[in-house]
């Protein structure tokens, strides 16, 4: 039985990534979990599921003059985006030791 996944940084401590598919023109990304994690770190961001909708937009319909949320859902698939920095290893492990005790 799977961890309910609550949290971005549940999602990047499981490996896990984040699927964006725009309701409006259908297109997909699949943006790396631990990426979105430590952008969510940097800016101080509420990282609950339910908020991550809210910090993103489609790109495509950006362009085309339209302000449109993504649907998120958690997925095992490859990143095909890589638009986000990851963390320094530093960081990265500190946040697995602090899960693991």
């Amino acid at each position: 039985m799977q961890a309910r996944l609550s949290h971005v940084t549940h999602v990047a401590l499981h490996r896990r990534h984040l699927r964006m598919t725009c309701p409006r023109c259908r297109q997909s990304r699949i943006l790396h979990g631990v990426a979105v994690w430590w952008l969510f770190e940097r800016k101080s961001w509420d990282d609950s599921m339910g908020k991550v909708a809210g910090h993103f937009y489609c790109a495509a319909c950006q362009k085309r003059g339209h302000r449109v949320r993504p649907r998120v859902e958690i997925t095992a698939d490859d990143p095909n985006a890589s638009t986000l920095p990851l963390p320094d290893d530093r960081t990265w492990k500190r946040l697995q030791s602090r899960y693991r005790s």
